[in-house]
């Protein structure tokens, strides 16, 4: 059973009363404990998680440490959909149809004319989260 602080579930709160929502919490406050309550209090099916790479793992640890009741969440990379170009964004954007989309550190996506950026948005998701990185 995890436990939460009361601005995780006021943010939570928060994010699941939106369609799309953006938490600004500064680092270390515990935001993406946070984007899994809210997913899991508007029981969200599946979400499909970018971030960094580096942050797969804790992602993952997070469904977990949460007793996610969802389905399996898709945790992905910025690198890992880059490397895989447009025939991996295809993938996993055409025929999926994520709940919930979460961009985590969403800086990442850099400028709204990208590809990348433009094919993440075209997902017809029907929420998405996001947490910002470090200013």
């Amino acid at each position: 059973m995890s436990s939460y602080y009361q601005h995780q579930i006021d943010g939570a709160l928060w994010l699941a009363g939106r369609d799309r929502g953006l938490l600004g919490d500064l680092p270390g406050l515990g935001k993406t404990r946070t984007i899994v309550k809210a997913l899991d209090n508007v029981a969200v099916g599946q979400p499909f998680v970018i971030c960094p790479a580096i942050a797969r793992t804790h992602w993952r640890t997070e469904f977990q440490a949460c007793d996610w009741r969802g389905g399996q969440p898709l945790v992905r990379s910025y690198e890992e959909i880059q490397r895989g170009g447009n025939a991996l964004m295809k993938h996993l954007l055409q025929g999926f149809n994520p709940d919930a989309l979460v961009l985590d550190e969403f800086h990442r996506l850099s400028h709204a004319t990208a590809k990348r950026t433009r094919a993440l948005m075209r997902s017809s998701s029907k929420s998405a989260g996001a947490s910002p990185g470090p200013p």
